[in-house]
């Protein structure tokens, strides 16, 4: 159900930025941010799971968000009408090209932002009752770190461990216009100058969308495929933190340094695809 416009309030200034950037017209524009997860499930109940997804949502506003061209949004009472299942005849390990195919389907969802919800779901199951829930949203409704605390209360909603969906005393409505106030405050203008004045002693950005790209670029993109283990993945990150280093940073920094090293030229998007493991009680 929708409101009035009355009811409408500002995009964030990041929202904003994701909103212009995925406009037709921008450089390299088009294609929104998005973020996608992979959960795996023992002992799968596919009716269990939507409640817990109608919980999700119900829990969530931004989930039943609508965000509009002229900048603003709204709240709307809305919700997932459909989960699907896909039931096959074989185990994980003989389907690797099923859900290689999967996943390029799922990348491909654009979502209407007028239209919510902006998070969709689907479900492989294979013969041992184990599932791949295929978690996939619009990055304008949710970061990086919301997307790890909606994975988290998912799994709540499903193991029983919440049984009615969260209520909080706050809204990103109200986080919103607090950010809003803060910009017509004295402090607020003093620390906009000094960064603006900070910002012209900084390197020039360095031209990587605009070197050796063509008029129009009709080749398609292919997914390469790494991963570590869980134990590789804690050492790794401990290593790396002992450096002050957050391992993302890291990922880049070496993905960047092995591609500069090749003699062939080409155009990269780097992809970090969280698996998260769904035990028989946890998600």
């Amino acid at each position: 159900m929708r409101t009035d416009n009355n009811d409408r309030f500002p995009v964030g200034d990041m929202q904003m930025t994701y909103l212009i950037g995925r406009l037709d017209g921008m450089e390299m524009g088009g294609d929104p941010i998005r973020a996608y997860s992979e959960l795996r499930c023992s002992d799968y109940d596919h009716e269990k799971f939507k409640k817990a997804v109608d919980m999700l949502v119900e829990s969530n506003e931004m989930l039943r968000c609508a965000i509009y061209q002229d900048g603003t949004q709204e709240i709307i009472d809305c919700g997932i009408e459909e989960i699907k299942l896909n039931k096959l005849n074989i185990t994980e390990k003989e389907a690797k090209d099923y859900i290689e195919k999967k996943r390029c389907e799922i990348f491909s969802v654009s979502f209407d932002l007028e239209k919510p919800p902006l998070i969709y779901f689907e479900v492989t199951l294979f013969s041992d009752n184990t599932a791949i829930i295929h978690m996939y949203h619009d990055g304008i409704i949710a970061d990086g770190w919301s997307h790890e605390m909606l994975i988290c209360e998912l799994d709540e909603f499903y193991c029983g461990n919440r049984n009615e969906p969260i209520k909080l005393s706050y809204s990103y409505r109200n986080y919103v216009e607090d950010i809003n106030k803060r910009k017509n405050s004295e402090k607020y203008a003093e620390c906009k100058k000094f960064w603006l004045d900070q910002i012209k002693t900084f390197p020039e950005a360095p031209d990587l969308r605009s070197r050796n790209t063509p008029e129009k670029l009709t080749e398609t993109s292919r997914q390469i495929t790494r991963s570590f283990s869980k134990d590789e993945y804690e050492s790794l990150k401990k290593m790396v933190f002992q450096d002050i280093c957050h391992h993302l940073q890291f990922f880049l920094q070496h993905t960047a340094k092995l591609y500069q090293n090749t003699a062939v030229k080409i155009h990269f998007c780097l992809i970090y695809l969280w698996q998260h493991e769904i035990r028989k009680c946890r998600i």
